[in-house]
């Protein structure tokens, strides 16, 4: 029996649960236990929503909080993210020394790029993307688009993002017209792979960028070690460059660890234990401690402290398939309301470990987190918007998505305003109407 049929015939075992799917409609049926007066009670819980109040804000239906989010960004000691969770591009480094140049920092200097490296392989192209164009943020053809003053999202695509208070759809500002006018020079240029500029291809692009069949991707740092990425079939190494500086900058939106992405746990109201499962997530997840031993595992075994602080073990990081471990070690707990630790990260010991990691290949993301805009994730809807919503968005993402890829592969000509008009006419006024007052709701 699914969870969504055993909650409905309240028939389910367990204090506290992983909401499948949207939670308003559990909330409204009264099957969960509101947590305002309790959360008070338990430190660690109150502090890490006092360092992200607008991650609680999120967890918030008709004033009251009834659930608690999974994979958000807290920190014990005041620190931000580390750059790991940063989507950036990465670049060939050998091809950029046996060129004798830098990496490029501008969309000037990677375009001069792509153009030297395409005129000595004509048969290959520069720029691989791996998330096609809609979705996939800062993996898909949308990775630049903060240089243009655009905010997608950085590891998940986002439409809507805040600007002086107004919930503003990105694909209608007039700098989405420039970059894919841009990106449709690129295309007729042979500078993108055309077997992943529409539809993402996963294991194909991973495979041809290993193989070295082209010099930029997207991706987070940690992939250059977790996947081998350091050594190419052709000899050659990956390292990020950062999001090259465009028209407006090199600003983007950082949303990989800036709000709900995993989903919500709440405590049924049936429970008599609400009390006794918040002690134990305050302790045993939230509490310093208890987010060390969530990353590093058991001290002396996995991990030992160093100058107070946690690393792991010669040992435990020499033993064979080292990157399964490395998401082995709390990280994909997915049914728990686990956060992020800005703190304490496993992975950057892998990283920096001697024999597979590359410290400098850190160095030109860690600025991106510090440029940074907040991430901005959509609080949640009521079930009259969350319809409107369900009737309009589909049509309204494939009509999107279906235009801007004949732009870019130059089969369409490109006529922006039509485009706008053609978007309002499906329900772009109604939805940015909803997202305006979802927003407004959250800010009060």
């Amino acid at each position: 029996m699914c969870m969504n049929t055993m909650l409905a015939a309240g028939d389910v075992d367990a204090d506290m649960i992983f909401v499948p799917g949207d939670p308003v409609k559990f909330i409204e049926s009264g099957l969960f236990t509101p947590l305002d007066d309790l959360i008070p009670k338990y430190p660690n819980i109150k502090a890490a929503f006092e360092y992200r109040p607008e991650i609680q804000a999120l967890c918030v239906y008709d004033g009251k909080q009834y659930t608690l989010p999974h994979r958000f960004c807290v920190s014990t000691k005041g620190r931000t993210s580390p750059p790991e969770w940063v989507v950036t591009t990465l670049s060939r480094q050998d091809v950029i020394d046996e060129y004798g140049i830098k990496n490029p920092t501008t969309i000037d200097e990677m375009y001069d790029y792509m153009k030297m490296w395409k005129q000595d392989n004509p048969d290959m192209y520069p720029w691989i993307i791996r998330g096609g164009i809609g979705g996939g943020g800062g993996f898909g053809v949308m990775a630049f688009a903060g240089s243009y003053g655009l905010y997608l999202g950085n590891g998940d695509s986002n439409d809507w993002y805040p600007e002086n208070g107004k919930m503003v759809y990105q694909w209608i500002k007039p700098e989405m017209e420039t970059y894919i006018n841009v990106l449709r020079q690129w295309y007729s240029e042979g500078l993108i792979n055309p077997a992943y500029t529409v539809g993402a291809d996963g294991g194909k692009a991973m495979a041809d960028i290993q193989n070295g069949y082209a010099i930029l991707t997207q991706g987070y740092p940690t992939e250059i070690a977790a996947y081998g990425w350091y050594a190419t079939a052709d000899g050659g190494e990956w390292t990020p460059m950062g999001l090259p500086k465009g028209p407006k900058g090199d600003q983007l939106v950082l949303n990989t660890s800036g709000g709900v992405m995993g989903g919500y746990s709440a405590i049924l109201a049936t429970s008599k234990n609400a009390d006794y499962v918040l002690a134990w997530l305050d302790h045993g997840v939230y509490s310093e401690l208890g987010l060390i031993r969530l990353y590093y595992g058991l001290e002396g075994v996995t991990y030992e402290m160093v100058n107070g602080e946690p690393k792991l073990t010669d040992a435990w990081l020499a033993q064979d398939a080292w990157t399964t471990k490395l998401f082995d070690m709390g990280t994909q707990m997915e049914s728990l309301p686990i956060p992020y630790s800005a703190e304490h990260t496993a992975s950057y010991d892998f990283m920096t470990y001697d024999g597979n990691g590359i410290p400098h290949q850190w160095e030109p993301t860690i600025h991106l987190k510090d440029n940074a805009l907040p991430g901005y994730y959509s609080p949640l809807a009521t079930p009259a918007e969350a319809e409107t919503v369900a009737r309009y968005l589909t049509d309204l993402n494939t009509y999107r998505d279906e235009t801007v890829a004949k732009w870019i592969l130059g089969t369409e000509p490109v006529d922006f305003q039509k485009f706008v008009d053609t978007l309002k006419s499906m329900g772009l006024d109604e939805l940015q109407k909803i997202e305006q007052d979802k927003y407004d709701r959250m800010k009060k």
